[in-house]
């Protein structure tokens, strides 16, 4: 969120050759947060700019711990059967049991950060439309 203002999604497709190995993007909006997707829901965090700097260049490799798992990966069948208001107050549990190892996940309403607040490890949860349609 820049200056108070609604969350935006903006959305840009790129396509990488299999003898690619890098990509650049040149991006002149305000932005906070990078996700990759790859195929169908496979989401890593790319960025994550907590102050917006529009003259920064951001070198990023992509590796497995960026990847932003699904709930099905770190909870049982018991618990992702539950209603998502019994459900959500327990997304910090991922962050705290795999620490440095889970930067994001997500259900089929919410994407999930993870974060370090005064020695605890946490989750920022916000609404994230996973069937966006590309017209």
């Amino acid at each position: 969120v820049i200056n108070n203002n609604e969350p935006k999604r903006i959305t840009t497709f790129r396509t990488i050759p299999f003898i690619q190995k890098s990509l650049i993007i040149h991006w002149s909006i305000p932005f906070h947060l990078v996700f990759i997707e790859l195929y169908n829901k496979i989401y890593y965090l790319a960025v994550i700019q907590n102050i917006y700097n529009r003259s920064t260049i951001i070198n990023k490799m992509i590796n497995s711990l960026d990847r932003c798992q699904h709930i099905n990966e770190l909870f049982n069948e018991t618990f992702i059967k539950m209603h998502i208001l019994r459900r959500i107050k327990y997304y910090h549990l991922p962050c705290q049991r795999y620490s440095s190892n889970l930067s994001c996940f997500y259900d089929d309403i919410y994407m999930c950060l993870c974060y370090d607040y005064k020695q605890q490890r946490l989750a920022n949860c916000f609404e994230f439309n996973h069937n966006m349609k590309f017209d």
